[in-house]
């Protein structure tokens, strides 16, 4: 056989392989992409050479862009009515003293409290701390408390008239020099509801007593500082008086109330020491060997 013919027979054998490894896909077969790559249409972006950034995307910043509304500061409680002493677990005493400023008795008062280092709480009247501010300033620089006592110590009035009593007395203090107490003792010791609901709308506590030394019936100063030292109890208010009257036998009497409190063991404190800043109706203490307590205050009149 010659040689062309042999080459025109395996022709065909040689081809086909080669034939099926070259063909094209299917012109409806899509064309296949390497993993990764974007499609024709959208080239793939290249890739920021800046280091990435530890910071977050969006930063969270150390306030909000709306603060939130600050919460109300609490209100404090509202001002008890009748407190007549403090707690009885506490052994002290808070002396008072109503009715003044007057120049004859209150600077001796202040004398007295000054020689034997007692603090006190004086309940003053409007009218009189208006016209003696000195005195009133004298009390505040000594360290003593001063209270709201009425404008000019009236038994009845309108609800209007009893708050023209305390705002007018309230001014008084403040004018001499110093800040009220928000305290307010009731003339004669009447609690009414037209006063009451006037304490609580001006935010004043009512500060009654547990003993009501009667010495503006002037007993003898040894006879009252006997009642004191008999009647006196844990957490108590004592009522003394530095105007009003002949407070002599006050005066004469007051070093030898201090010296017997003391001896009983009981702490002489201002009436906000005793009552803490928040003040609660406490079931007062009564004195050893007390009987039932019956207040001259209704026999014989508060002065």
């Amino acid at each position: 056989m010659s040689l062309g013919l042999r080459l025109l027979l395996l022709a065909p054998i040689l081809a086909g392989p080669a034939c099926a490894t070259r063909a094209p896909p299917p012109a409806s077969a899509p064309r296949p992409r390497p993993p990764g790559s974007a499609p024709p249409h959208r080239p793939a972006r290249r890739a920021s050479a800046a280091p990435p950034s530890s910071q977050p995307s969006a930063l969270p910043t150390s306030q909000p862009a709306t603060p939130p509304t600050s919460q109300p500061a609490a209100a404090p409680p509202p001002p008890t009515v009748g407190i007549r002493c403090g707690s009885p677990e506490r052994r002290a005493i808070a002396l008072t003293f109503d009715d003044g400023p007057t120049t004859r008795f209150t600077p001796r008062v202040l004398a007295v409290l000054r020689q034997h280092r007692v603090p006190a709480t004086f309940f003053v009247l409007g009218r009189l701390a208006h016209r003696y501010p000195q005195i009133i300033r004298t009390i505040f620089e000594q360290g003593h408390l001063v209270a709201n006592h009425s404008w000019d110590h009236p038994r009845h009035g309108t609800r209007e008239a009893w708050r023209r009593q305390v705002l007018r007395t309230e001014a008084a203090i403040h004018a001499a020099g110093g800040a009220p107490a928000r305290y307010f003792r009731p003339p004669h010791g009447l609690v009414t509801p037209r006063l009451r609901s006037v304490c609580q709308e001006l935010g004043y506590t009512i500060v009654l007593y547990t003993l009501l030394a009667t010495d503006w019936q002037q007993p003898n100063a040894a006879a009252l500082a006997r009642l004191v030292r008999s009647r006196v109890a844990s957490g108590g208010i004592v009522v003394l008086h530095d105007a009003g009257g002949d407070r002599t036998q006050t005066l004469e009497a007051l070093p030898a109330i201090v010296r017997t409190l003391r001896e009983l063991g009981f702490e002489l404190v201002r009436l906000d020491d005793l009552l803490g800043a928040h003040p609660v109706v406490h079931a007062c203490a009564r004195p050893p060997h007390a009987t039932a307590d019956r207040s001259p205050s209704r026999k014989h009149g508060m002065r």
